[in-house]
């Protein structure tokens, strides 16, 4: 079944990640959690999936010791780690993710924004709506078996003045270089597989001889990432039309027709972990590449492919498969012109 995110999108986008796992074993069971000077009450109050799942997290009265909420027994190999929480607030200003670095990372849930960082993490946090916020941190260790999340009236301080709290929901832990959406768990880890996504015997809809390749999207791929393709193709490399971004500026452009690799270049583009506008073009003897209403590559072509009529979020052999989100995606039939690509793609 598609997952469909509609984050500051109406219309929706379609998600595909990577296999990944929670190592959280109770995500939205806080009960399940340890308690330092704090209470925990679920069912308090509406979630960000819209159910009344949002647990209560408040400091106990007369502790000035931030009180916190905490997980351990994770018995954490070395790695590199994205924890992740999604929090409101009642009366505290701040939570803090505290690593399995024994490490705080502090964010303000009254305005959005992030705190302290701790030395060695990097921190992200994203408005859902209604006053949740979900705030992650990502950090390497060598190994670790705790965390935690604190209550803070102020950035980086760990005394309180009063009683309150924060409203929380979603804990993840998972290993890699940025967190996913929420892998909802009971008792347990869980492991969300790979998505992946395609179509075939599209033929009828695609001119192999000239057309344009549209995405709109952002993507999670990394320079250290495996190469996350996206593939027009005759069901082989002989003849296709493949994107493939292998770091955040970073894209790849491959195209072949009749066995022939006629483009094989690397292009350095905006920032592709956020939404971006791109086309590719074919036909009347040249190749160009757009991005947000600009070309930025062009190149004499030679021939033009046969036979397309698959679509991968993939490699042609359905390896190599894209991370991101997709807003749109489309293949035109006709060769458009250099004032309707750049129409097309501006943001």
């Amino acid at each position: 079944m598609p997952r469909v995110d509609y984050l500051n999108n109406s219309n929706g986008s379609l998600i595909l990640e990577p296999q990944r796992s929670n190592l959280v074993t109770y995500s939205s069971d806080f009960s399940q959690w340890g308690n330092a000077r704090t209470t925990d009450t679920s069912n308090q109050i509406t979630s960000p999936d819209g159910l009344n799942e949002g647990t209560l997290l408040e400091q106990q009265s007369g502790q000035t010791n931030a009180g916190s909420i905490y997980l351990g027994g994770l018995g954490l190999s070395s790695g590199t780690y994205a924890q992740s929480i999604f929090a409101k607030k009642k009366d505290k200003d701040f939570i803090v993710c505290y690593s399995a670095n024994a490490e705080r990372t502090y964010f303000n849930l009254s305005n959005g924004t992030i705190g302290t960082i701790a030395s060695g993490n990097t921190a992200k946090i994203e408005d859902y709506g209604n006053g949740w916020y979900r705030c992650t941190i990502t950090y390497t260790i060598t190994s670790g078996g705790v965390i935690a999340f604190y209550l803070s009236d102020s950035d980086n301080s760990s005394v309180v003045t009063d009683s309150g709290g924060v409203y929380i929901y979603g804990a993840m832990l998972e290993q890699g270089s940025y967190s996913t959406s929420i892998i909802n768990t009971s008792g347990s880890t869980v492991t969300r597989n790979q998505d992946t996504c395609s179509i075939t015997n599209v033929a009828d809809r695609i001119n192999s001889s000239e057309g344009v390749f549209y995405f709109e999207g952002s993507s999670l791929a990394s320079s250290t990432s495996a190469l996350h393709q996206i593939s027009l193709s005759d069901g082989s490399g002989n003849n296709r039309v493949m994107i493939y971004p292998f770091s955040q500026t970073q894209l790849g452009l491959r195209f072949n027709a009749n066995t022939s690799q006629l483009v094989a270049q690397t292009v350095t583009v905006s920032n592709l972990s956020v939404n971006n506008k791109i086309a590719v073009k074919w036909g009347n003897g040249n190749y160009s590449l757009y991005q947000n209403g600009s070309k930025i590559y062009n190149q004499a072509i030679t021939s033009t492919p046969i036979g397309l009529y698959k679509l991968n979020f993939s490699s042609v052999t359905e390896t190599a498969e894209f991370v991101g989100s997709i807003k749109d995606l489309k293949v035109y039939n006709t060769a458009l012109t250099d004032q309707e690509l750049a129409t097309l793609t501006t943001l």
